[in-house]
């Protein structure tokens, strides 16, 4: 270990990296001990000092490693006590109620003795406290409380260090606030959202990278999906960078490519010279998302362009105003720009804002930290509804996971009015079907049916480099949709063919599919195994098909994986069977997750439009219609998939499912009851 090391400064450095983990990760501490080991191998080699057991007792607070427990404890009792424990707490309690429990919930976990009482009352907690008063303004956000909501950001923002970055979270959720809160009947609000952003610019300014971006978003509706622009540009790629002036005109480092730096360009703000102009593709994530940004020298951003297969928009700089700093990303305080999409119509309200709150600088290294309050919303006054609009009001009256507030009255109504509003192709033909899907429900309603995991969704598929392209629920999407409760009911992924399809192959069907064909594919979760044969004869409810192709997909779970934890994050793991038929498509699918559970879905009804011996079938009028086969009598579990329109090799879906118990919610109880789960 050199003599000459600062080791307050550094391990001050170094702790602020661990403690960033969580959210410069998206959220999740997978991986994390690799850098605790790092971290404590440091330490080990400092010289001997209170700082070196306090950052012992850090450390260790933050490992995953059960042994270092009794470690940490240990430390503690001599040394003194976890200076750390506040911020743990919080993220422990984030993990408890996010994506998990209603606002309601989550606001009275909050206000409750295990919430912000036991912060407040731990050591060097006023960050922790600050963090948790912020995701209380956003839960009044969304239960439309915005005076309490206002009060929640501002005592954040005041308790917050200003190099956190829930620091400008907090600044622009005051500004939703103020916005929200004015005239709050007027509009409809399509899209709403606050980031606290924070990048880091270095290398002379030739560097400009992404690191973190908390907050929270809500969309209800079809526009502006890529506003948060700044993500897009930068954070969605593996190496979160923005720009790399190192790089040579037509180079390609990683994911991007830098195409030039002398591009002229006029967007809404003006002519601008010598843009640097760049190109990205997109992460596993997100790796359907392509994205193209131009920087323009003592400005900043001011063009991005981000697409997937079947959707593009275009965001140009509309205002700006610079304080201070030069170059592709100018750096001080208070320096703002707003942006538009130039594809929404104008009678829409785009509010997209980028304010620079703090700055840091870091002297040895010549790096500026930079903190950014990002404020999106796009919303629409009543007066102006497109039929849009109708379908997002339509999507408003159906709360999840709140039955005895579901309104479909409202939302046929709304539906009804945009389709005679017939501002566009894809959404009157979506209202059209999503009438005919909700009419089913309000009877479904009507007998006190136990609903679970319902919608109907604009889906699209796309043909390109002889794959087909799925892309799910990326146009529309209706829910009533409600929670099941059963281990059982998680047979509904085995409705989804499709979707594994995408996950697995990329593509619904490959002409490389032919009897004797086998490949290895290597994912993030480990080695994929594609193995295709001749079939002879299938039955299904839909009848009996001839010279089908059977396409087997096995992916083992990962070591310490679980089917259905994180968001039913590996689903698409273990042995999946695919029967195709000529002419039709897929008409039978097996799922097998383990030992744990297994499902078959049949195909039960279909419509060959016009077809030329395919083995999957994409035409305007084909439909397939799937029921699962292996769930209790009692149950209806359905998909649809139903192609209504398209120009060439650009098709527009309908992607619809019905899955309830037919019986009330006491019937559904002493059913349960009776299977023992």
């Amino acid at each position: 270990m050199e003599e000459n090391i600062n080791f307050e400064k550094e391990i001050a450095r170094r702790i602020k990296l661990l403690k960033d983990y969580y959210h410069v990760h998206n959220f999740s501490m997978d991986g994390i001990q690799t850098e605790v080991d790092k971290l404590i191998k440091f330490i080990d080699g400092m010289p001997e000092s209170k700082l070196k057991h306090q950052a012992y007792i850090t450390a260790y607070g933050w490992s995953d490693k059960e042994e270092y427990k009794t470690i940490r404890e240990k430390e503690i009792e001599l040394y003194g006590g976890d200076p750390d424990a506040a911020q743990r707490y919080v993220h422990e309690f984030w993990d408890k109620y996010a994506n998990k429990s209603s606002d309601e919930e989550w606001l009275k976990g909050i206000d409750s003795e295990d919430g912000i009482v036991k912060v407040e009352i731990m050591e060097d907690s006023e960050n922790a406290v600050g963090e948790m008063l912020f995701w209380r303004g956003a839960c009044n956000i969304r239960l439309k409380n915005f005076a309490e909501a206002r009060k929640d950001f501002e005592t954040a923002a005041k308790k917050l260090n200003r190099d956190n970055s829930y620091h400008p979270n907090a600044i622009a959720g005051i500004k939703l606030a103020d916005l929200l809160g004015d005239e709050p009947d007027k509009y409809i609000i399509s899209t709403s959202g606050v980031t606290g952003e924070r990048y880091r610019l270095y290398d002379g300014g030739k560097r400009l990278d992404f690191l973190e971006q908390p907050g929270f978003s809500n969309s209800n509706g079809t526009k502006n999906r890529y506003d948060c622009i700044y993500y897009f540009s930068a954070g969605m790629k593996k190496s979160s960078k923005f720009f790399d002036l190192n790089m040579r005109e037509g180079e390609t480092v990683g994911e991007d490519t830098l195409v030039s730096k002398n591009e002229t360009i006029t967007i809404v703000a003006g002519t601008f010279e010598n843009c640097v102009h760049v190109k990205s593709t997109s992460d596993d994530y997100f790796k359907d998302v392509l994205s193209e940004t131009w920087y323009a020298k003592d400005v900043g951003l001011v063009k991005c362009i981000v697409k997937n297969e079947t959707q593009e928009e275009v965001y140009e700089l509309c205002e700006y105003k610079i304080n201070g700093g030069n170059g592709y990303m100018p750096v001080a305080a208070g320096n703002i720009w707003k942006y538009k999409n130039v594809n929404i119509p104008e009678y829409y309200q785009q509010i997209l804002e980028f304010e620079i709150v703090s700055v840091f600088d870091e002297p040895d290294t010549g790096s500026k930290y930079i903190y950014m309050a990002a404020l999106c919303v796009l919303r629409n006054s009543y007066e102006n509804c497109d039929s849009d609009t109708h379908i997002s009001i339509a999507d408003y009256a159906l709360p999840n996971e709140k039955p005895n507030e579901w309104d479909f009255e409202q939302a046929i109504k709304n539906l009804k009015l945009a389709v005679q509003k017939n501002s566009s192709v894809k959404a009157s033909l979506f209202a059209l079907n999503a009438l005919e899907y909700f009419e089913k429900c309000k009877e479904y309603q009507g007998k006190g049916y136990r609903f679970l995991p319902s919608h109907t969704c604009g889906s699209s598929i796309n043909i390109a480099d002889n794959e087909i392209r799925y892309s799910e629920s990326n146009v529309y999407s209706l829910s009533p949709f409600r929670w099941g409760s059963r281990h059982a009911e998680n047979k509904i992924f085995g409705i989804k063919p499709f979707r594994f399809l995408k996950k697995l192959a990329g593509t619904l069907y490959s002409d490389k599919w032919i009897a004797g064909y086998s490949e290895q594919k290597t994912l993030d979760e480990g080695e994929l195994s594609i193995k295709a044969e001749d079939g002879g004869t299938v039955t299904t409810k839909a009848g009996t098909f001839e010279n089908y192709i059977k396409v087997t997909f096995d992916l083992a779970l990962p070591d310490g994986a679980n089917y259905y934890a994180d968001n039913f994050k590996y689903m698409h793991c273990g042995t999946k069977i695919y029967y195709y038929a000529p002419n039709v498509g897929i008409v039978k699918f097996d799922c097998i997750w383990g030992d744990s559970l297994s499902s078959s879905c049949e195909l039960s009804e279909y419509k060959s439009a016009a077809t030329n011996g395919e083995y999957m079938p994409i035409y305007i009028g084909n439909h397939w219609i799937y029921d699962e086969m292996t769930l209790e009598e009692g149950y209806i579990a359905r998909r649809k998939y139903d192609i209504v329109s398209g120009i060439e090799n650009e098709f527009f879906l309908i992607d619809e499912q019905e899955f309830m118990y037919l019986g009330t919610e006491e019937e559904y109880e002493e059913f349960k009851k009776s299977k023992g789960n």
